[in-house]
């Protein structure tokens, strides 16, 4: 009973047996915090723990791909950082001139501070752990939202090899070209995904609770040094 609720490990007989290289490991960095919010660990291999029949429906209905087509045809687009050139008035009034805007929540999320004060209030024991200044100027000062783009694709990589639309070959070619991206437009893993959950809400939250359980696991996986964002630092 003493042993009921104890944790899981990270690095589990799942990981153990689908572990890629560990000059791949750091390639899984790129879509990590979209999978571990979709399932807890997930974010370790390729393979996915999630039922392929279960991506393919998530595919379809979140992202409108049905096949390896359509999913070459999405990663492609999102290689060329689409939000970045569709927003750049959005973006220049918002991150760059903080002027409000009409949308209230964006207003809220971003220029008033309720995500800043939500990431460090839910991140504060992870960020301490790791002597993480936190600050709203450092915060602020994030006006790249490129990992929007990249996040997103990287989640669509992995789930598209375990349906089988991409080839181990070709989902490591996909996630090879976006960690050149990371490089080109981050100095940390950290700033990479904190500026994926600034882009979310610029561009995709519609209330305040919106991005709440991607801050909760990041929080997670700043906690646990078994996770490949602060096992591999970006080079």
């Amino acid at each position: 009973m003493f042993g009921l609720f104890k944790s899981k490990p990270i690095l589990d007989s799942f990981y153990l047996a689908h572990k890629v290289t560990a000059d791949r490991e750091p390639l899984l960095c790129i879509g990590a915090l979209l999978i571990e919010t979709n399932q807890f660990r997930d974010s370790l291999t390729l393979l996915s723990r999630w039922p392929s029949k279960e991506l393919t429906t998530l595919l379809e209905n979140a992202w409108g791909i049905d096949d390896r087509d359509s999913t070459k045809d999405l990663l492609e687009e999102l290689l060329l950082l689409p939000s970045l050139k569709n927003n750049e008035e959005l973006i220049r009034d918002v991150l760059l001139k903080k002027h409000a805007v009409q949308d209230l929540i964006v207003n809220d999320l971003l220029i008033d501070g309720y995500l800043f004060d939500s990431i460090g209030r839910t991140c504060k024991k992870a960020f301490n752990a790791r002597q993480i200044v936190f600050t709203r100027p450092g915060f602020d000062a994030l006006t790249n939202i490129a990992s929007w783009d990249i996040e997103r694709a990287g989640l669509i990589v992995r789930y598209a090899y375990n349906v089988s639309w991409l080839t181990e070959a070709e989902a490591f070619g996909y996630l090879e070209r976006l960690y050149s991206l990371v490089k080109e437009n981050y100095s940390s893993w950290l700033d990479y995904y904190l500026s994926y959950l600034k882009g979310r809400a610029l561009l995709f939250d519609q209330s305040l609770g919106d991005s709440y359980d991607y801050i909760l696991y990041l929080n997670d996986m700043y906690l646990n040094e078994d996770f490949f964002c602060l096992k591999y630092a970006l080079s």
